[in-house]
């Protein structure tokens, strides 16, 4: 049994490690000795291009203070809110746990709870109304949370604009010395053999009753040459959608289609310098807040401090140097731009890619399992794309290739009961 991936991953490390868990006879997960990296507080500002709605102070108790203030019980009842939500998500990490696997991005979301599989269907907007939230609050708290992590409005469907909620609560870390070193980590403990290619066609070689084969075809790092191997089962770990995946399919009964909607660009402007303090009535640099934009036509989404990877105490370069700002806009920054977001500056680089999924108000949610034996993570984005969705997508997709492979068919799209018996309801 082997897998074989467009790049090398962190979602298809996902898979790799589970699958070894698996083989193995063990779910633990390894431990890969990672530091949890300090955060300091920052200053809320929420600006809709002209002013700021709601400015926070660099006191937390004052900040915390203000924010009740402007928005009452809604901001009491959030956490309620979102801990309920939490509940049903969680449920998702027992039923993986005891070896369920799901076909679909439905049935997945079904198995947490109905609730949250409804909340695809109808936007974060409503959905908060409806729950008691007032337009303030979600025009300008929830609509600045969307902004920043998806670059969209209140209009997405409610599950991935909660997502992007209980992402904007405190409680989030990030690893000393940078996130990265957590596929880094899973890469040193998996045991895979990990070819740094890229794939071009994945064909359906052979197929019978009883089995199917697949041949991968694949340009490896620095060769001039293609090479190809056979594979009883493949995982795809990239989304299959125009613009960002060239991988051909070919001999299939009949033709794959780009799998989803739209991804929506998203640009991350690093510039090195000191912000335009007058454009946002600042005294000086400690009063410059975290800028999130809550107004869809202003040309950038948020306009925040960026914080070194390794612990600020320890960097003695940052209290020397002009501090580097992480810029968020739907294009790169132009010069003019720059210069009116900054007073000065001296570097400016940018990472454009396409992000995540262009979300509507109502999803149609697409499938982990494209063919026998062929499987498709990056499904889960239609949900919503994070980090943790892509985990939980990816050790779907490994439950899914162990269970098929060795005819535990009883634990495929079913629902575990509480005292360890099947349940079928999906």
């Amino acid at each position: 049994m082997a897998a074989c991936v467009q790049s090398v991953a962190a979602i298809f490390l996902i898979v790799s490690i589970c699958l070894s868990w698996l083989v193995g006879g063990t779910s633990a997960p390894p431990k890969i000795g990672l530091e949890q990296k300090s955060s300091g507080s920052s200053i809320l500002g929420l600006y809709n291009g002209t002013d700021f709605v709601f400015r926070g102070s660099s006191w937390s108790i004052v900040q915390m203070a203000k924010l009740l203030w402007r928005y009452g019980l809604d901001l009491l009842n959030l956490d309620t809110w979102i801990d309920k939500f939490f509940t049903y998500f969680e449920r998702i990490y027992a039923h993986q746990q005891q070896g369920f696997a799901y076909t679909t991005v439905s049935s997945l979301m079904d198995s947490m709870s109905p609730k949250l599989l409804e909340l695809t269907r109808t936007s974060i907007k409503s959905t908060m109304l409806k729950d008691g939230f007032s337009e303030r609050f979600i025009d300008e708290l929830t609509m600045a949370a969307v902004r920043v992590n998806y670059g969209q409005t209140t209009d997405v469907h409610g599950f991935v604009g909660a997502v992007s909620v209980a992402g904007a609560q405190s409680g989030l870390w990030s690893v000393k010395g940078g996130n990265d070193k957590v596929p880094k980590g899973l890469l040193q403990k998996a045991k895979v053999n990990l070819i740094k290619a890229t794939v071009t066609t994945v064909s359906l070689a052979s197929e019978d009753e009883d089995d199917v084969k697949y041949e991968v075809e694949y340009m490896e790092e620095h060769l001039a040459s293609k090479s190809t191997k056979e594979y009883d089962i493949v995982i795809i770990a990239t989304p299959l959608h125009k613009g960002s995946s060239n991988i051909k399919f070919e001999n299939f009964p009949a033709p794959f289609i780009s799998q989803g909607p739209q991804y929506y660009r998203t640009v991350a402007n690093f510039v090195q310098g000191k912000p335009n303090l007058k454009l946002y009535n600042c005294d000086n640099l400690n009063d410059f807040p975290c800028v999130m934009v809550i107004n869809p036509e202003v040309y950038y989404r948020s306009f925040c401090t960026n914080s070194p990877v390794q612990d600020s105490s320890n960097n003695k370069v940052q209290n020397q140097a002009p501090l580097v700002y992480k810029v968020f806009s739907d294009e790169p920054l132009t010069h003019a731009q720059t210069t009116t977001l900054f007073e000065s500056h001296d570097t400016v680089k940018t990472v454009d890619w396409l992000a995540y999924p262009r979300y509507n108000s109502s999803e149609e949610l697409s499938t982990f399992q494209l063919y026998n034996r062929l499987f498709y993570v990056n499904a889960i984005e239609q949900a919503a794309s994070a980090m943790e969705m892509s985990t939980i997508a990816g050790h779907n997709v490994a439950l899914l290739a162990y269970n098929w492979w060795n005819g535990i068919i009883e634990k495929i799209d079913e629902l575990p009961e509480l005292d360890g018996q099947v349940k079928s309801e999906l």
